[in-house]
C-alpha cells in the first residue's frame, strides 16, 4: 500500500529523513509541517531539496503555532481532514519526533482522533538507540535503523555540499594502495621520525630565506641540513624507492612530482587514515573532502577542507590529520575540528584528531573538553581498534 509521511521539522534533520529513506517503495509524497520560526532558518528548503533528489514529492505546511495547544490541536485537525481528502486509501505516517513537544503531543493526539479507522502510523525516531519504535498502532516492535545515508547526503542535510574528494578518483587510490606499505611504515616509526616530518614539511613549504619544492618557482630539488642517517635514511631509502623522491644518499633530494611533495607533507597520514578505514568494513569513506555550506556560494565563497569523512549506520566521522608543526595555534586547530563536528556532523557526528607530534597538555585536555579523540605519535597504530569500536558501538574510546 502506498504512503505519505507527516514530518514536524525541527532543527535536526535527520530522526525525519531517515525513516523516509528507509521505507520500501519510497513514500509518494513527504507533508513538511514547520513552525514561523523554523520557516525563517529554511530548513524545510533544505528537506524539500534532499527528499526531491529522492524523487519525493514534498508539500510544505507552514505556520503551525510552537506554543498554545488548541491552536496547534485545530492546525492539525485541518491538516488531518486534508490528508482524508487528498490521500484516499493511503497510510498516513505522522513522524511524531521533531517539534516542540506540545507540538509533537497535539499531532498525535488529534491524528488518532481524526483519522481513526484510516490506515495510520505514528512513528518516533528513537535517536539514542537507533531504532524507530511504532507508537500507533501500538504492540509493534522497534525497527532498528538501516544504514541509508552516504557521505553527500548526510552532509546536505546539515547544510554543506560535498564538492570533491581525492578518494573519488581511480588514478588517487590505485596510488595510495600501492605506496600502502610505505604509508604503513611512516605511522609506525612516527615516534622515530616526528622530526624528519618537520624538516621535509619545511623543504616542501619552504620559508623566508628559502622556497620550499611546492612555492611558486621553487626548485624540486632540496638540501637536507646534514646527511640523513639511522632512521632518516631508512625512510628515505623507502621514499625513493616508492619513486616519489630521487636520492643518492646524500643531503640533496629531489622531489619526482607536486603529488610525491603533497604525499610527503603529510598526505601520508591521510592515506594511512584512508586505508585503514577501508579495511574496517565502513559504508563509505571518503579522503581529501571539499565542501560549501548552503549560505555561502558563488566562486569567491570559501571552501571547508576534510582530510578523512566516513559514514557508516548514519553516522558521521570526521578525522582531522596533521604531521610537523603547525602554521595555526593548537587551539585554532581545536576549534576548527569542534566546529566542523558540531555543524558538519550534527547529531551523529564524531571527530577525532590524529597527530604526528604529541600535543601539548593544555591541547590534550582542550580536545577532551570539546569531545574530540585524540590519537598522538605511537597511538596513531590504534587507529584501527577505534574504527571498529566506533563502527559496532557508535562512539571512540574515550582519552
Amino acid at each position: 500500500m502506498s504512503q505519505v509521511h507527516v514530518c514536524l521539522l525541527s532543527g535536526q534533520l535527520l530522526p525525519n529523513l531517515i525513516p523516509i529513506l528507509m521505507e520500501r517503495p519510497r513514500p509518494l509524497r513527504v507533508y513538511l509541517v514547520t513552525t514561523e520560526e523554523m520557516a525563517q532558518e529554511a530548513r524545510h528548503k533544505r528537506m524539500q531539496r534532499l527528499l526531491r533528489r529522492e524523487g519525493i514529492e514534498v508539500c510544505i505546511r507552514p505556520g503551525a503555532p510552537s506554543t498554545g495547544f488548541t491552536g496547534i490541536r485545530g492546525f492539525a485537525g485541518k491538516l488531518a481532514d486534508q490528508l482524508r481528502a487528498a490521500e484516499p486509501g493511503r497510510t498516513i505516517v505522522l513522524n511524531a519526533t521533531g517539534g516542540t513537544k506540545l507540538l509533537s503531543m497535539g499531532f498525535v493526539e488529534v491524528f488518532r482522533e481524526r483519522l481513526e479507522g484510516y490506515p495510520l502510523r505514528v512513528i518516533y525516531t528513537d535517536t539514542g538507540h537507533q531504532v524507530i519504535e511504532t507508537l500507533v498502532p501500538r504492540g509493534q516492535e522497534a525497527t532498528p535503523m538501516l544504514g541509508v545515508l552516504r557521505a553527500d547526503s548526510y552532509l546536505a542535510a546539515q547544510g554543506m555540499t560535498l564538492a570533491s574528494s581525492e578518494s573519488d578518483r581511480e588514478a588517487w587510490r590505485s596510488a595510495a594502495r600501492a605506496r600502502r606499505s610505505l604509508t604503513e611504515h611512516l605511522a609506525e616509526n612516527t615516534e622515530r621520525l616526528v622530526d624528519f616530518f618537520s624538516v621535509v614539511n619545511g623543504l616542501v613549504h619552504g620559508g623566508p630565506e628559502r622556497p620550499g619544492a611546492l612555492s611558486p618557482g621553487g626548485p624540486k630539488a632540496q638540501r637536507f641540513p646534514s646527511q640523513p642517517r639511522g632512521h632518516w635514511k631508512d625512510a628515505l631509502t623507502r621514499i625513493a624507492d616508492a619513486g616519489l623522491v630521487g636520492w643518492q644518499g646524500a643531503e640533496t633530494i629531489h622531489f619526482e612530482s607536486v603529488e610525491a611533495a603533497r604525499y610527503l607533507s603529510g598526505g601520508w597520514l591521510e592515506e594511512y587514515a584512508w586505508l585503514t578505514a577501508c579495511a574496517a568494513d565502513l559504508q563509505d569513506v571518503r579522503c581529501s573532502v571539499t565542501g560549501r555550506w548552503e549560505q555561502q556560494s558563488g566562486p569567491t565563497a570559501p571552501i571547508n577542507e576534510l582530510d578523512l569523512l566516513v559514514v557508516h549506520d548514519n553516522r558521521l566521522l570526521i578525522v582531522e590529520c596533521k604531521t610537523g608543526r603547525q602554521a595555526t595555534s593548537e587551539q585554532a586547530v581545536a576549534t576548527r575540528l569542534e566546529s566542523l563536528g558540531r555543524n558538519a556532523g550534527g547529531l551523529f557526528g564524531s571527530s577525532l584528531l590524529l597527530s604526528a607530534r604529541e600535543l601539548s597538555s593544555t591541547m590534550q585536555s582542550r580536545c577532551r573538553n570539546l569531545g574530540i579523540r585524540v590519537l598522538a605519535q605511537r597511538a596513531i597504530a590504534d587507529l584501527a581498534d577505534h574504527l571498529g569500536r566506533w563502527r559496532d558501538t557508535g562512539t571512540l574510546p574515550s582519552s
